[in-house]
């Protein structure tokens, strides 16, 4: 049975958690903002193998109340390549860039052991948790690459390549981007890398860059720049795109071929896809002013559902679990998280994080989200957990 939390007991303890909860804190003293109450706030599975180390802090844990309060307060690198967080939750397991280390590490939120991934001078960052498999994306030596860990075992993805990147894992699979030249505005493609037979294929190819894609056991999705006139993609927000879904049995490519720039989809386990889409946005289109569309994945050609338009002082990149959209809005120093469903279906919840938060992209379970926070400009970035 899911168990909720109350949500202003929760966010009255936040306060105190983000002024008590440090670096070096034990996981126990981070533990105390942990509320059992009934009301729903704002209406781990096995299989990665290998050995793990640690403890539970003192926390006594005991179902998906208790996975929360362990992902409280957990202190994250400052890793942030074009705002993709340096976290990723599955259930009840925690994939994340250690402030202390840089190491990856993945917890076990039940019973709070460790198993340490890959070690600092890797360079770990942007790691991708699904059931059966761990992505990320590290430094060896000048080269990038994507390493996955698949049963107890890492191994670096290797092709008709010479760089790797921006990997997004589901179960049973891994997409990623691959870079045909060893300049960064060089040709990219689309590269699939299939679990069960440890085989890595080519996605979408083509004229200019492909990248930014996301996976879900029955698609991919990419954002496409070849209709740039540089056909790439700059990180200064002018970059012409589309997107491109593909059906995983066929690889058969729908292209949404719609006015404006569209990109950075997000499959997110549902029956929709969604993407950011900048049609009015002038002269630069940036992730802090967008507008959230979804479509259905059975019927691409229909005309695409607003599910928000996002305003914001900070940028923080949006996320999608679930079918449900998260993404972050802060104004004269006051932040939100809001949630709406794909499908429009109701209005965005929100949900007040206070003055002093600066937040960093949240990553969605099926019980709670954590997102990083900061208590001052110069604290480090600790994760919070909220109950979805």
């Amino acid at each position: 049975m899911k168990t909720r939390h109350a949500l202003p007991a929760l966010l009255a303890c936040s306060l105190a958690w983000m002024s008590a909860c440090s670096d070096d804190a034990e996981p126990s003293a981070c533990a105390e903002c942990a509320v059992d109450a009934g009301a729903d706030a704002s209406g781990g599975s096995a299989g990665l193998g290998g050995s793990s180390s640690g403890g539970s802090g003192g926390v006594t844990l005991d179902g998906a109340a208790d996975c929360l309060t362990s992902a409280q307060g957990v202190a994250v690198a400052e890793v942030d390549l074009d705002g993709f967080p340096p976290y990723s939750l599955d259930g009840c397991r925690l994939a994340y860039v250690s402030a202390a280390t840089g190491a990856l590490v993945v917890r076990d939120l039940l019973t709070g052991a460790e198993q340490l991934v890959a070690a600092g001078p890797e360079a770990p960052r942007r790691p991708s948790l699904s059931p059966d498999v761990l992505a990320w994306e590290a430094s060896d030596g000048a080269t990038n690459v994507v390493r996955v860990l698949v049963a107890g075992n890492t191994k670096t993805l290797s092709g008709p390549f010479l760089h790797a990147g921006e990997p997004r894992a589901t179960t049973g699979a891994v997409v990623f981007t691959g870079w045909l030249q060893s300049d960064k505005s060089g040709d990219t493609d689309v590269f699939l890398f299939d679990v069960a037979t440890g085989d890595v294929s080519l996605v979408l190819g083509g004229t200019g860059q492909q990248r930014f894609a996301d996976v879900s056991p029955s698609h991919v999705a990419v954002s496409d720049f070849s209709e740039d006139p540089a056909g790439i993609y700059t990180g200064d927000g002018g970059s012409l795109s589309d997107v491109v879904v593909l059906d995983r049995s066929t690889l058969t490519p729908t292209t949404l071929k719609l006015p404006g720039k569209q990109a950075f989809p997000m499959l997110g386990g549902g029956q929709r896809l969604a993407y950011l889409d900048w049609l009015e946005v002038h002269p630069m289109p940036k992730l802090h002013q967008y507008e959230l569309h979804s479509v259905p994945l059975a019927s691409l050609g229909d005309k695409p559902t607003l599910v928000a338009s996002v305003t914001s002082d900070v940028a923080v990149r949006p996320t999608v679990f679930a079918g449900v959209a998260e993404w972050v809005a802060r104004f004269s120093d006051v932040s939100t998280l809001r949630r709406a469903p794909l499908d429009a279906s109701s209005a965005p919840q929100l949900v007040n994080l206070g003055a002093t938060s600066v937040l960093h992209a949240p990553a969605g379970g099926a019980d709670f989200t954590v997102l990083a926070v900061r208590s001052s400009p110069s604290a480090p970035p600790l994760l919070h957990a909220l109950p979805r």
